[in-house]
This record gives C-alpha cells, sequence and structure tokens, in this order.
C-alpha cells in the first residue's frame, strides 16, 4: 500500500474520498499507519498484523491511541477487543469532540470539523434528507407541558424513558463544542443510554464521567427543557436506544443542513402528538418584550409562533401555526401568564409500531 492510501480508503469509506478539507482533518487525527488501522477494521490485533505488515505490539498501541481520541470503539470495554470504526461521519464528529481531552491534544480539531461540515457535508446531508420518505425521529413533547394528559403514553414521555436504561450518561454536545456558540445552556445535554453510556465512561469523555442516577438524569433534562431545546427520540414505539440529544437550531450537525440549505423539518421529524393553543384572553402579547418569549424560544426550524393584530382586540397577540408547530411545549414552560396549553391533536397510532403485538 502507497503512502496515503490509508487516508484515501477511509475518507472513500465515508463517502469523501475526493475532499481536501476531509484528508486534512484525517492527517490531523491520525497517522497515515493509523488510517491503515482503521480502515482493515474489524479484526484482532494478530489478524491486522498480518495483513497490515505491523508488530502486534505496534498496532495495539496505536489503537489504543485512536480509541482515546474517539475515532474506534472496542467490544469489551474493559479488555479493549473488538475493536471497530462506525461509518458514519456525524458519528465520528460527535465521538471526536466529546472527549475530553482533545483541546489540549488535537486544537485545531473544531476549526477543521467546522470547516468541513459549513463548506461540503451540511449541503450533501441537505439532499440525503430530501430523498427520505419518513423522517427516521421524532420530537418528544416536554413532560412538564403535558404531564397532566391522560393520553400522555410512556413511550412519549422521557421520564418513562430514561426508566428504562440500565446505564445512563451524559456527554458534551459535540455541536456546541465546536462551535461555541451556542448561548441557551451548558454543554453537558447529550444523554447516553446502555453500551453507549458505558463507551462515553469507558473512554473519557466529557461531562459526568460516571452513571447518572435517575434523578440526576432527569436534572439533565430539566435544564434542556428550561433551554428551550427539544428531545430527539426515534420515531417508532421503543422505550430504549443508544441516545436521546437534546437539540437546538444555532450549531447542530443534522439541524442546521435542513436552516441553511431550506429543507423542510418534516424530513427530519415527525412531529409529536401535541400541539400548542394559545387562549388570546390570557395573552397579554408581552408588549413590553421586543421579543416575547414564546416567539425567542420556538426553535428556529419550526418558527411557529408569531405576533398579530387579531381582528376585534385591540392589542398584539400571540399566535401559533398549526402547521408549523412540531408539538415541543418549549413555549408552554416560558409564557409567563400561562396562556399556552398543549393540546392532543394526533391519535396514538401516530407513533409508528404503536399497538403492535410484541415479539
Amino acid at each position: 500500500m502507497t503512502n496515503g492510501d490509508g487516508y484515501k480508503q477511509l475518507a472513500e469509506l465515508l463517502g469523501y474520498p475526493d475532499s481536501e478539507r476531509f484528508h486534512k482533518l484525517l492527517k490531523y487525527m491520525m497517522t497515515e499507519e493509523q488510517a491503515r488501522i482503521v480502515v482493515t477494521l474489524p479484526g484482532e490485533a494478530e489478524e491486522l498484523s498480518q495483513k497490515l505488515n505491523m508488530d502486534v505490539e505496534t498496532i495495539k498501541n496505536l489503537e489504543y491511541d485512536l480509541y482515546k481520541k474517539g475515532v474506534i470503539v472496542p467490544k469489551n470495554f474493559e479488555t479493549l477487543e473488538g475493536m471497530r470504526f462506525i461509518q458514519s461521519v456525524v458519528f465520528f464528529h460527535d465521538r471526536t469532540l466529546a472527549i475530553k481531552d482533545w483541546p489540549s491534544n488535537l486544537p485545531k480539531l473544531d476549526q477543521l470539523w467546522d470547516d468541513f461540515l459549513e463548506a461540503e457535508f451540511f449541503k450533501d446531508h441537505a439532499k440525503n434528507y430530501e430523498k427520505r420518505e419518513q423522517p427516521a425521529l421524532r420530537l418528544l413533547p416536554y413532560y412538564k407541558a403535558v404531564m397532566d394528559s391522560p393520553e400522555f403514553l410512556p413511550e412519549e414521555d422521557v421520564r418513562e424513558i430514561l426508566k428504562q436504561a440500565s446505564t445512563i450518561g451524559v456527554v458534551p454536545c459535540s455541536c456546541r463544542v465546536r462551535t461555541g456558540k451556542c448561548k441557551k445552556i451548558q454543554t453537558d445535554v447529550c444523554m447516553q443510554f446502555n453500551r453507549s453510556a458505558e463507551y462515553g465512561i469507558s473512554v473519557g469523555m466529557g461531562g459526568a464521567g460516571k452513571p447518572l442516577s435517575y434523578e440526576e438524569a432527569l436534572a439533565v433534562i430539566d435544564a434542556a427543557e428550561e433551554g428551550g431545546l427539544i428531545h430527539q427520540w426515534g420515531n417508532a414505539a421503543k422505550m430504549s436506544g443508544a441516545s436521546l440529544c437534546n437539540c437546538c437550531s444555532c450549531c447542530c450537525i443534522d439541524g442546521l443542513p435542513l436552516i441553511e440549505e431550506h429543507v423542510s423539518p418534516i424530513k427530519r421529524w415527525a412531529k409529536s402528538r401535541y400541539e400548542a393553543k394559545i387562549d388570546p384572553a390570557v395573552c397579554i402579547g408581552c408588549k413590553d418584550e421586543p421579543s416575547p418569549p414564546c416567539i425567542s424560544i420556538c426553535p428556529e426550524y419550526f418558527d411557529a409562533i408569531r405576533k398579530e393584530w387579531l381582528p376585534g382586540v385591540s392589542e398584539f397577540k400571540a399566535v401559533a401555526d398549526p402547521e408549523k408547530c412540531w408539538g415541543c411545549g418549549a413555549c408552554v414552560l416560558k409564557c409567563p401568564v400561562g396562556a399556552i396549553k398543549m393540546e392532543l391533536v394526533r391519535p396514538a397510532d401516530h407513533i409508528p409500531g404503536i399497538g403492535a403485538p410484541k415479539a
């Protein structure tokens, strides 16, 4: 294998064989030998030694460095056996920028990621969204906004989802870390469950660095809701998963392409079963506010609330557009006079798989 082939093959695995920016990122993160190891995985060190004509100890040392950088993931977190590379730009980005030591070891990593994403990846990601027939994710409504609803299902209740996880962890939001632009909340809001949580704890990602109790995990959710972040969950009737992302619109690797390339959010998220309803008799229009809190907190993806001069009413009122409302509930928690309520507008089978017989 000639010099540079490892980088080229790795870039090709991720769909960017000719990208100078992506090659620059790979070369900054790893040596040519390490790139060759990554593209040869999965396989144990002895197997890789024969394929790559490298001694076993060298391979193990190079693998350990890659593991500590978040590039590769072991099957066994104690013995570090069964290393593999997940072929996804998003996963690659998320893991490497969640490692707590990257600022000192790879100080330009955030800049290189941002340059590549903004110049190339976001456009490609948006095109892939356009091809989707069904959104892969669904918004979970804020539990505090709908907890009094008798129809509130366990499959959409973040509190019940937390209870199903054997291990819970939290890691920094790599998108917020990458840009440094988000002013809404601290970075440690990405919830990890089960093996994903065990990996984050094992490799030394930032955040808690230890398993969270249910109460600690719920405190993270409460902080996310206070900050106006949306809960992203799989668009299926499931109670377990690898992670729950708490997202905003200023820096998300998955969300920014929607805004920048003018893609409908329905390509990414199914709506929740709830919808914001504003009572004009209670709404005060927040006339002394340059931007009422319900409008400020509504994610830019949706932009569902505006102020209007309603017929027969002598002052501006907040109005929610049902077509644009995804039912997150952020506005409910921010209304100072309780004028906004979440109304159930979709049946249980809006969630794919609800009512299906258990396997």
